[in-house]
């Protein structure tokens, strides 16, 4: 079974404007033309020049090239009743 996620990627604001840049994506929606990239895949894998600052578990960590991948089942979560996922689940 694989499994996929969304990925969303956006953009990162002018120096200076990144409370502005967070009110506009707040204002206008992720959907604006040009706010973001999406697309929906199984695993995302990540090059960049100059190190890329994660959390992983809390934990932040920097890197220049990251792999995230989507794990069926890998993470235990509980729903209460009646919820949406439950019930998608169910059917």
């Amino acid at each position: 079974m694989t499994a996929s996620s969304i990925v969303m990627i956006l953009p990162e604001p002018p120096e200076g404007r990144r409370l502005e840049a967070l009110l506009d994506l707040l204002r206008e929606g992720l959907t604006s033309e040009g706010t973001a990239t999406c697309c929906q895949v199984e695993r995302l894998d990540l090059s960049v020049p100059s190190g890329l600052h994660v959390n992983l578990d809390g934990e932040p960590r920097e890197a220049t090239e990251l792999r995230f991948e989507i794990r069926p089942r890998a993470l235990r979560v509980h729903l209460p009743d009646g919820a949406p996922l439950r019930q998608a689940s169910a059917g």
